[in-house]
């Protein structure tokens, strides 16, 4: 019986998570990142820094958690499955796009050396945008929902040398007015928007 009631709230659960809708599309969900008007080319990377990912006890893909009536976690990956960092890293770099800058993005994994990572993008002569995500995750029940975010943020002009570092913790409400995958991304979208409205690192940028 107590496994029967398992499935139906695991049944629920993805209900919610799925629903009727289509996800957002990287287009639909790209934030919209205006840089100086004197950039024309940027490089930007995205390293997943998440000490529960790093020690392999969550997936790359890992988003967040949907829990039960009874408060059991069930993990959920990002609705396509690819890397968090893979994932947020193509919206950021179409919303970039869009506003007429060819972005060079370099691809990260788990294994990625930070230091190695900053070496190579202060290299390319171009300026560079660095994205660590120390935390990045949701947490969804029935009586409270929440989304958590810490991130280190390292802009460097294009000579390298001029750099600033910052870092941004907050934690936003997750609506409950339509499915949550599309929910965060909506959330995702409004968190870099905030983050690169901050006029210091605009100003390393056009530098």
């Amino acid at each position: 019986m107590l496994i029967k009631i398992k499935l139906v709230i695991i049944a629920i659960a993805s209900l919610y998570l799925v629903g009727c809708a289509s996800p957002l599309t990287v287009e639909e969900s790209a934030p919209n990142v205006k840089v100086s008007n004197d950039i024309d080319a940027i490089s930007i990377a995205v390293l997943d820094q998440r000490p529960y990912v790093l020690n392999n006890d969550k997936e790359a893909s890992f988003e967040g958690v949907v829990r039960s009536t009874f408060g059991i976690p069930y993990s959920y990956s990002t609705v396509t499955n690819e890397p968090m960092a893979t994932f947020l890293g193509q919206r950021l770099e179409y919303g970039i796009e869009q506003n007429g800058v060819d972005v060079m993005q370099y691809d990260t994994t788990t294994a990625t050396v930070l230091a190695d990572l900053m070496a190579e993008l202060n290299s390319d002569d171009r300026p560079s945008i660095l994205i660590e995500l120390n935390e990045w995750k949701y947490d969804f029940h029935a009586f409270a929902d929440s989304s958590w975010y810490d991130v280190s943020v390292t802009v460097s002009d294009a000579s390298g040398q001029n750099t600033i570092t910052k870092q941004f913790v907050g934690e936003n409400d997750i609506p409950d007015s339509g499915v949550i995958f599309n929910e965060m991304m909506q959330i995702y979208k409004a968190r870099f928007e905030e983050i690169f409205s901050d006029p210091e690192l605009t100003n390393v940028l056009k530098n």
